[in-house]
């Protein structure tokens, strides 16, 4: 039964990768240096496209800029790469921290000109400087999460037809006291929402939380959907909190905030109601 190798590049890249945290063995450096010896272009062609990306994401961020020190390594690295292609020689290899491959042992050696194999350092040296770019940034290379301020503008900006936006009504309980406004947005055909609050006090979750609950039009109005438990954090006097429904709500019409023992409960006695949102 055979078993299938990995293609040439994809065996260098992975020689490369292991190069840059850890001493490689005589015989992985001797089959390093003979694929580098033969994908050195592929090799080239993938740092130009990865130098290209970067450079497109560092000009459309125009709030903030690499590093200092990482600008002047890759000005080096660049420096030192194009003096090395203009004399086809040996370059000096750059110095990283990092481990460098270990000398292979004495035996048959590759016969691939050396002007290729001279630039193995290099390589080796101009992967490790991707991996730093790429974990310097990794906004550029990933789409990052929104935040719950994000996701609400974007909700209010793409309104869906039925969405409710209530303000909170401030009801007597000592935690509502500083409460000064906030609001409620739902959407049943989208089933979901977000809740925002200014001025409402911070609690203690090993006391007490709050949690919402969605009056639905369609049901007895004695048995809400529980729209989760959730905490304000101390020192936060404006926040945003996502509606976790955990039943499909029909037709919306109130929405309550209550205060419970933590972790919540299944059906509130309403004994404390600090907001309350109903669009009148």
């Amino acid at each position: 039964m055979s078993t299938s190798s990995p293609e040439p590049l994809d065996r260098l890249d992975e020689l490369l990768a292991d190069a840059m945290v850890r001493e490689l063995s005589a015989e992985e450096t001797a089959e390093l240096e003979q694929l580098a010896a033969q994908e050195t272009d592929a090799l080239v062609a993938q740092a130009e496209q990865a130098a290209v990306a970067t450079q497109l994401a560092f000009a459309e961020e125009d709030q903030e800029e690499a590093p200092a020190a990482l600008r002047s390594q890759l000005k080096s690295q660049a420096q030192e790469y194009f003096s090395h292609l203009a004399s086809e020689e040996s370059a000096p290899a750059p110095t990283l921290s990092m481990p460098k491959p270990a000398a292979a042992a004495p035996g048959p050696r590759s016969t691939a000109p050396q002007a290729k194999s001279s630039a193995l350092p290099w390589m080796v040296a101009a992967a490790a400087l991707l991996v730093a770019v790429v974990g310097w940034a990794p906004r550029f290379m990933q789409e990052a999460p929104l935040s719950a301020q994000q996701e609400l503008q974007a909700m209010v900006e793409n309104a869906p037809e039925d969405m409710l936006r209530y303000d909170w009504q401030v009801l007597p309980d000592p935690l509502s006291e500083g409460a000064g406004g906030g609001e409620v947005i739902w959407s049943d055909s989208e089933q979901r929402g977000f809740m925002k609050f200014s001025g409402l006090a911070a609690n203690d979750p090993k006391v007490e939380q709050y949690q919402l609950w969605i009056f639905d039009d369609t049901t007895d109005t004695a048995t809400p959907v529980d729209g989760g438990v959730f905490d304000i954090p101390a020192g936060q006097t404006e926040i945003v909190i996502p509606i976790d429904a955990k039943i499909k709500v029909k037709q919306a019409f109130q929405f309550a905030i209550t205060v419970e023992r933590p972790g919540g409960v299944v059906v509130s006695k309403r004994e404390r109601i600090p907001l309350l949102a109903n669009g009148e």
